[in-house]
């Protein structure tokens, strides 16, 4: 994936760099979400940043990389996935393939990464 320069951050999780992009129309539009990954690896998340209790700062992405590296996901084995944050259970959880958006808080996918 080609990262734009505008707009585009730097995050250090855990000794390792990533970078983070706000995509969509933000800050208000439902299509909006966030993409971290790492220059010139294949896989990223895609952070839903709603509910809106979900305050997005370098330390909640942070949080959220955090969280999908100790499901077992990385930039270079993948695979992408989606995710967002669970106000409910005040956890991160993954979404249904081939959503970026969390709909319905019970539709979020709560097991490990195959």
């Amino acid at each position: 994936m080609a990262w734009p320069k505008k707009g585009t951050r730097k995050l250090v999780v855990g000794g390792v760099a990533y970078l983070w992009h706000a995509a969509g129309h933000f800050p208000f539009c439902s299509d909006a979400f966030y993409t971290v990954g790492q220059s010139g690896q294949p896989h990223v998340l895609y952070i839903d940043p709603h509910p809106h209790d979900f305050e997005v700062t370098p330390k909640s992405v942070a949080g959220a990389v955090e969280w999908a590296v100790g499901q077992g996901w990385t930039p270079a084995v993948g695979p992408t996935r989606a995710m967002a944050f669970d106000s409910q259970a005040q956890s991160f959880v993954w979404l249904p393939e081939g959503s970026r958006h969390l709909t319905n808080e019970t539709d979020a996918v709560k097991e490990m990464i195959p």
